[in-house]
């Protein structure tokens, strides 16, 4: 019944039980599990009025002058911070400043104005959950309305963000206020330089345009070597090649290393995040650029890597390998499953219109969409086995009008599992051994 009615009624009345529910249910509730129903279920419609449902209740919908309205918060702090300082200066004035400011934690918190600007500060790692909502839905349906919403939530968030980081150089009551409003937690969605990555290749592949395609080539090449070093290597390569290669350490300090600081760069600044995150768009959009014609060349010309695909799901897989994937203790990692997607999708758009009996193309094709589901098996993503399943039906399409013979038992069984995850009526044995 839900199914039924999900662009009339986008919120379904189970998610809202559990969402407006007690503490202890709430806290059960993946918020993300909503999107990826409209994703399986919807439409782009239904799913921007899920997401406008969860903008507006997690952060009562983000006006485009929030960055303004926060720097305006924030003077207002500020003040009254520095003459709450002041106070307890001439209480205590042989105390220092590091010790003045952990005395006057407890009333600090009490204040009005700081109060308003913490909760302010709240909606900036929210805002960014929501903007990563709307990226995966603006690339799943292809909308540009949904990459549109995308940017409005990041742009504002991103501004106070950097505003935080700006005012925590200048020390002082600045720095102690910017310890407390700063989002506790660094990842992928909280990096503004990733997002803008992200941003710029979900935008390449909602429009197929070359000018987004050139313009996120762009983006990902002035990130790459922001300082212009390129001797012997920068960070980024450094790390696509050596972390997690011979041990579970993600970052390795050593003589291939240009930057200085690398090792706590890592381990402190949330690199690893950004690196894992830049070599998987980056991934994507050398693979987009090949589909459709387009030469954008490779990020580093000394090194000469070509289609870095390979490396980045070797990269994820090493990561995950070590954290207990072996074991089966952790899943699969699902960005390397869209690559290897992504990869047999480009591969077969090079199959000929005619086939050997036993192509290798074919073949080679298949077997990248049987290791993405391998992987896809033991991921805790929902929508990923329907994601592999989609494209082996899309590559039989190709096999079949080629004339391609699939011998393999392991590749006729992909096919028929395909068929029954996607619903779709049994196929007969004999249309996979023509």
């Amino acid at each position: 019944m839900e199914r039924a009615q999900i662009n009339d009624v986008p919120i379904p009345q189970s998610f809202r039980d559990r969402f407006f529910g007690d503490p202890c249910t709430r806290f059960q509730l993946v918020l993300g599990s909503l999107l990826d129903w409209h994703l399986k279920h919807g439409d782009d419609r239904s799913a921007i009025a899920a997401l406008r449902f969860l903008e507006q209740e997690l952060i009562g919908g983000l006006e485009p002058d929030f960055a303004e309205n926060f720097e305006r918060t924030w003077a207002s702090a500020a003040r009254d911070a520095g003459a709450l300082l002041e106070r307890r200066r001439l209480k205590n004035p042989s105390a220092s400043e590091e010790q003045l400011r952990i005395d006057m934690t407890a009333a600090f918190e009490k204040l009005k104005s700081i109060k308003k600007l913490q909760a302010e500060a709240e909606k900036i790692g929210e805002a960014q959950f929501i903007a990563t909502e709307y990226t995966r839905a603006a690339e799943s349906f292809g909308s540009r309305e949904l990459l549109g919403e995308a940017r409005r939530v990041h742009t504002s968030a991103a501004a106070a963000l950097a505003f935080i980081e700006q005012r925590e150089q200048l020390g002082g009551i600045e720095a102690f206020l910017a310890g407390r409003t700063r989002p506790q937690y660094l990842s992928d969605r909280m990096d503004p330089r990733l997002r803008e990555i992200s941003l710029a290749v979900t935008e390449a592949f909602v429009t197929k345009e070359s000018q987004a395609i050139l313009a996120a080539d762009n983006l990902t090449r002035r990130l790459y070597r922001p300082d212009g070093r390129s001797y012997p290597y920068p960070d980024l390569l450094t790390f696509i090649l050596e972390a997690y290669e011979r041990d579970d350490e993600a970052c390795i300090a050593n003589e291939l290393n240009s930057a200085a600081g690398y090792k706590d760069r890592c381990n402190e600044n949330g690199f690893e995040g950004y690196a894992y995150g830049f070599w998987y768009q980056r991934s994507r959009l050398e693979l987009l650029a090949e589909k459709v014609g387009l030469s954008i060349g490779w990020l580093d010309g000394p090194v000469s890597m070509g289609r870095t695909t390979r490396k980045t799901i070797d990269l994820f897989i090493r990561r995950a390998w070590h954290q207990g994937m072996r074991y089966g203790e952790s899943a699969a990692p699902s960005e390397a499953v869209r690559l290897l997607v992504l990869a047999a999708q480009l591969d077969a758009d090079g199959i000929p219109k005619t086939c050997k009996e036993e192509d290798q193309q074919v073949y080679d094709t298949l077997h990248k969409l049987s290791w993405a589901y391998f992987l896809a098996s033991s991921s805790e993503e929902n929508n990923l086995v329907r994601e592999v399943a989609q494209a082996r039906i899309g590559l039989q399409t190709i096999i079949e009008e080629c004339g391609a013979v699939i011998s393999q038992p392991a590749f006729q069984r992909d096919y028929l599992v395909a068929r029954a995850i996607l619903d779709l009526d049994p196929e007969p044995r004999s249309s996979l051994q023509k």
